[in-house]
């Protein structure tokens, strides 16, 4: 087999795993609670595939080789989702307060910072191939106007009236901002950057990295859009967009082991830029 023959496997395995459990979800008759408990433990499993995809990928990369340290960050972070949604469904199944496992936020915050400094590896690396300055003012302009649309569209009219206080706003809030601090606005800076560079198969990997992390962003935005307004219900069909989103992130992974097959095995060179090639 080759490098990304394995990954490649795996992928497809969590591309089939999430149709079937979008689908169980959609048109199952499990009682709600066992739905969500479900939905947790099925999101769990298949994250923890993309995550260990994207190790995987990032494993055969050379040592000093940058891309082994941008995509194993993106790994991480992706394992640090999937260990909060088991923290989650064991939550759900057995209670809070019948285990002793740590909040799940404390994962999910994990993630943030993982993906979030990964998107920074990756900005380093490029910024003496690009003009730094263009990406940038769109990517902080893109935040801005995302931070308006959360304040105005969602924190005002809903948010603080159901609150009970400022705390509690606050932490409503919460994601739906780190969501744009740490995934929409970097991704919106390297998707930017690297197509100064003239796009192509060199970008592809990152596109698809950015891609995934503006989805799971939405996704996420979408959630708390319905808790807030009443309609969410745990296990239907917006607790799996994030999946795809990681799916994307897989493929942007597997993207960068073809092109390390193809190019950096026979030269020996990095491949963390497409002038190396």
């Amino acid at each position: 087999m080759r490098r990304s023959d394995s990954p490649f496997v795996q992928f497809v395995i969590g591309a089939v795993a999430t149709l079937l459990l979008a689908m169980y979800s959609t048109f199952g008759s499990a009682p709600e609670q066992e739905m969500g408990y479900l939905s947790a433990l099925g999101s769990a499993a298949i994250v923890g595939m993309c995550a260990a995809v994207i190790i995987g990928v990032a494993a055969g990369f050379g040592r000093k080789e940058p891309w082994r340290r941008q995509w194993m960050l993106v790994g991480l972070g992706i394992a640090a989702y999937s260990l909060a949604h088991l923290a989650v469904a064991a939550r759900a199944a057995f209670g809070a307060d019948a285990l002793l496992l740590p909040s799940p936020d404390v994962f999910y915050f994990a993630q943030y910072l993982l993906i979030g400094a990964a998107f920074v590896a990756v900005a380093q690396s490029y910024r003496p191939l690009v003009d730094a300055r263009r990406p940038a003012a769109a990517a902080t302009l893109f935040g801005a106007l995302a931070v308006a649309a959360l304040w105005f569209g969602l924190v005002v009219p809903y948010v603080l009236p159901q609150s009970d206080g400022i705390a509690q706003a606050l932490r409503t809030a919460l994601y739906p901002a780190c969501d744009i601090l740490f995934l929409f606005v970097p991704s919106a800076y390297v998707a930017l950057s690297v197509a100064q560079l003239g796009g192509g198969r060199f970008a592809r990997p990152w596109f698809l990295l950015s891609i995934g992390a503006v989805v799971l962003a939405c996704a996420r935005a979408a959630a708390v859009w319905l808790q807030v307004t009443g309609g969410y219900e745990p296990g239907t069909v917006v607790d799996y967009v994030p999946l795809l989103a990681f799916l994307l992130m897989a493929a942007g992974a597997l993207a960068a082991a073809r092109l390390a097959e193809e190019f950096m095995a026979p030269a020996k060179v990095p491949l963390s830029a497409p002038s190396a090639a």
